[in-house]
């Protein structure tokens, strides 16, 4: 008989920790070991609906406010009555809401995977480490991202290390959609601009400060050409300062803000190169479904993303906050395409790394440690 994993997540939107479950069912599912489903403790979202009509079973607790006193007891109640071996969570505060929830169950192994490499709590000094501690202490695996994001964790709860691993990110395998000119050309008719000939460049991302959308559109106003578009493809808190920045900048004629779009990986195959000028990162999914989709990448030397890309071999590397050498950097894959798709090509092979099969027997492994409550899975 299987043992039963549950997922735990506030919604399946559009972030990056929800595109990583996302991109994970598939492989997950093909388990011989276990059975999966999910459930989200707000709203299903757009990857969740996409995983409903894949056959996910997903459970909606419907709750308007992440805060409401209530999602613990019903969280517990479906825990109970769906005799789960293994409830897993993502981000905060999932983190507290699980361990509640699952407080006295003695049959549940928890599992945490960290997305990131800082919080608000860790600004609280003594009172939030010790606040995380309780909450930590209740899991018997705990997932970071990335080595940075692990390190971290460790610096802030060191007494975590002996149940503490690193499981990358991944992406799932980047589909083929046709012909690429024949797409392309079917994007520059919806952007109003058939037949251009103009070097199509994209961020794809929340518009948040964290993203450094600020930070591209200041590089784009240093650049004397005109021979290319920016497609901003995002929504988010910063949307309409941003869309302000690039009118005061003189930059609406090179410039489109294209809004959420659920087709990202369509647009990394028939645009030029993407650019994430984040000032940090966990392990941005981003970089890796540029990577496997051959897209070439300009990209800040930050956490995650300087784990998985080197510079001046498989991608563009730059200093963070810096428009000057970020626009430096976009000048030059703009003047030497060849020069561009050979890093590319090199991203490419690495992305093999970031499989959802390889991602997924190695959450498998630790899944089989949890429940013999063995350190056996403890991967680097």
């Amino acid at each position: 008989m299987k043992e039963r994993v549950l997922h735990v997540i506030k919604f399946l939107g559009g972030g990056g920790a929800e595109a990583v479950l996302y991109n994970l069912w598939p492989s997950l599912c093909r388990s011989d070991r276990y059975d999966f489903e999910l459930c989200v403790l707000q709203y299903t979202g757009d990857y969740g609906e996409r995983l409903a009509s894949e056959g996910a079973t997903i459970h909606n607790l419907g709750r308007k406010r992440k805060y409401d006193p209530g999602i613990v007891l019903a969280l517990r109640k479906l825990i109970r009555q769906g005799s789960y071996s293994v409830v897993h969570a993502h981000l905060f505060p999932e983190l507290q809401i699980v361990a509640l929830a699952t407080a006295g169950l003695p049959n549940v192994r928890l599992v945490y995977t960290e997305h990131r490499s800082t919080n608000r709590r860790r600004k609280l000094g003594r009172v939030g480490r010790m606040v995380d501690k309780l909450a930590y202490d209740c899991y018997d695996r705990i997932i970071s991202v990335n080595a940075s994001t692990h390190e971290s964790l460790i610096s802030w709860q060191p007494w975590v290390n002996d149940r503490s691993l690193v499981i990358r990110n991944c992406t799932r395998p980047t589909p083929e959609f046709g012909s690429r000119v024949a797409a392309r050309q079917r994007l520059l008719v919806e952007l109003g601009i058939p037949g251009s000939d103009k070097t199509l460049i994209l961020f794809a991302s929340r518009l948040h400060r964290q993203k450094g959308v600020d930070v591209l559109l200041s590089a784009l106003a240093r650049l004397n050409r005109a021979d290319y578009l920016c497609l901003i493809a995002g929504t988010g808190e910063e949307k309409e300062h941003l869309e302000r920045m690039a009118e005061s900048l003189g930059l609406n004629d090179r410039v489109r803000f294209l809004g959420f779009r659920l087709d990202v990986p369509e647009l990394l195959q028939h645009t030029d190169f993407m650019v994430l000028p984040s000032r940090y990162e966990g392990m941005p999914l981003i970089i890796l479904e540029a990577m496997s989709s051959g897209c070439p990448i300009i990209a800040t030397s930050v956490d995650g993303t300087a784990e998985v890309l080197r510079d001046k071999d498989s991608a563009l590397l730059v200093a963070p906050d810096d428009p000057a050498q970020l626009a430096t950097a976009i000048d030059r894959y703009l003047d030497n395409p060849a020069f561009r798709a050979e890093l590319a090509e090199r991203a490419l092979f690495d992305s093999r790394d970031y499989s959802a099969d390889q991602v997924a027997q190695q959450l498998l492994q630790v899944y089989d440690a949890a429940l013999r409550k063995s350190p056996d899975a403890l991967v680097a």
